[in-house]
Order: C-alpha cells, then structure tokens, then sequence
C-alpha cells in the first residue's frame, strides 16, 4: 500500500510542470492596462469612493485611523484607555512627528483625493454627462476642505497621473481655493 501511494506521488509530481506549480492568479490584482476602458473608469470610481471611505472612517488595524476617530481622540470627544501607544498619544495631545496612525491617515486623504481626481477624468474620457463625473469632483473638493481644516498650513499636493510630480506647501486659504476649483 505504500508502495501504491508513493508510487502515485511520484506519477503526480512528474505530470505537473514545475513552473506551473509556482503560478498563482491573483484576482483581486487589476491589470493597469485595463483601467483604459469603461470597466475600468468604473473601477476606478469605486475605488475613489472606498479611499475616501477608509480616510474618514477609518478601517482595520493594519488600515489605521480615519479622521473622524482621530479628532474625537484629539477633542476630547472620546476618551481612551488602552492601547496601542499612538491614540494614547492623540488623547494626550502628545503625538510624535513620526507616529505611523497619523502618516497613514495623511497618505489615505490624499490616496481619496488623487483616486478621485483620476477616475473623474477616466470616466469623463467616455462620457462627459456621467454624473459620477461631478461627483468625484465634489469627492476630491470635499479632500480639500478636510486637509484645509484639519492640517495646519504647508499641505503640498502632489500628483502621479501621468508622473509623479511633488506638489509646493499650500496655505489654508489656498487649499480652500484649490477645493472650490474643482
């Protein structure tokens, strides 16, 4: 019998191609390229709605905070007790300069606001009416006006459609300005 079973093994790792057995798909992994087409607009307009989603309310640890906790921590609003060490800090007004919930949260609102400004222009490339069009717009103003009130003065934007461009330090007032241009 275990004769038979080795046997088998052997017959079945012989069959296989070895460079088959180190493949693997990944579907949740969306081809670039695919993001051209109507689909991909779509995709790219679902994406924008979760980035901005995941930079207010926040999600899993890994996701860290969103805005919203992390302001009630700040005011007072909440109170904590527990850990971990970072939202300790928030609560007692005492964040260090390279707390990672606080670069995390900074990074997503500005992920929300370039996923947004970049599915506005995809999906307008195939249809100008869409009214997701304007809506990503007000997604990326709305970016804005939270940067422009809840960070203080010195907020760069930068882009990376088509290339990665760093953005110059805007005033409050002009991240209002920028808010109201879209």
């Amino acid at each position: 019998m275990l004769r038979a079973a080795l046997a088998v093994a052997a017959a079945l790792i012989v069959a296989c191609k070895a460079d088959s057995l180190l493949t693997s798909d990944n579907p949740d992994v969306i081809d670039p390229g695919s993001l051209n087409t109507a689909q991909g607009a779509v995709a790219l307009y679902n994406g924008a709605v979760g980035d901005l989603a995941l930079a207010v309310d926040g999600g899993s640890v890994a996701a860290g905070l969103g805005l919203v906790e992390a302001g009630a921590w700040f005011t007072d609003e909440a109170r904590f007790g527990g850990t971990p060490p970072e939202v300790k800090q928030m609560d007692l007004r005492a964040v260090r300069e390279e707390a990672a919930a606080w670069q995390n949260m900074y990074l997503n609102l500005h992920r929300a606001r370039e996923g947004a400004e970049r599915a506005a222009k995809s999906l307008a490339s195939f249809n100008t009416k869409d009214p997701r069009v304007g809506e990503m717009y007000a997604l990326s103003a709305l970016v804005h006006v939270l940067l422009a009130e809840d960070y203080c003065s010195g907020v760069p934007f930068s882009t990376t459609e088509p290339a990665l461009v760093y953005g110059d330090p805007q005033t409050t007032t002009q991240t209002f300005q920028r808010a109201i241009a879209r």
